[in-house]
């Protein structure tokens, strides 16, 4: 069926499934690798084999600055299998690695480096830190927080460290660990966010263990 198609969608290793239909390994005139920085390099080449020699277009979608493979073999760590062909041409390969030379560019050649720097997503305070650290203050930030909200929750800012005095428990039954505590404390700010008109979807609460 990959011959009567014009688009296929797949995932990088099983792309290598197109070899036994027989497909041309440049039978593809365009390839697009999204999330490419969490890939490894050689799951990388499978699909970039099937692009047309000498006129194909290969796309690396990605941020080597954030997730990368997960490689658990400490043998490929030594290897360097944990690092992305993202990552290795960004930080070691011209032209795609920083250079001085494009410093008006944000110092990526910008003939084949295109970066994405509108943020949507989150608000000013909490992106700033990773855009000194890592993307040289170059993030525009165009979410604006809802002061309402923060005034509801009795906040100053959309970042909070709230210390909680309480202790990790280990039910006999289950080796998961639970503070409650903190149980109580994020139902306080649960509680809140309802009486402010906040559906229970809009919430996200992340935890390190499933008991808690």
């Amino acid at each position: 069926m990959w011959l009567y198609h014009r688009i296929i969608v797949t995932t990088s290793s099983q792309a290598g499934v197109a070899f036994k239909y027989k497909i041309s390994p440049s039978h593809f005139s365009h390839v697009f690798i999204d999330e490419a920085a969490q890939v490894t390099e050689p799951e990388s080449l499978i699909p970039i084999s099937m692009s047309a020699i000498g006129h194909g277009v290969v796309v690396l979608a990605g941020d080597h600055r954030q997730l990368g493979p997960v490689v658990m073999s400490h043998k490929a760590r030594d290897g360097r299998l944990d690092r992305s062909l993202m990552e290795r041409l960004m930080t070691s390969c011209e032209p795609y690695s920083r250079s001085d030379e494009y410093k008006k560019y944000g110092f990526y050649n910008p003939r084949f480096i295109t970066k994405l720097l509108q943020n949507y997503r989150s608000d000013a305070v909490i992106m700033s830190i990773p855009s000194k650290l890592f993307y040289d203050n170059e993030l525009q930030f165009n979410c604006s927080t809802d002061t309402q909200l923060l005034k509801a929750m009795k906040l100053d800012s959309a970042i909070n460290f709230t210390g909680v005095q309480g202790e990790d428990r280990q039910d006999p039954d289950c080796p998961s660990w639970y503070n409650p505590m903190e149980i109580i404390q994020v139902c306080s700010y649960l509680e809140k966010l309802y009486n402010a008109a906040v559906k229970p979807e809009d919430i996200g609460i992340i935890t390190p263990y499933r008991k808690q």
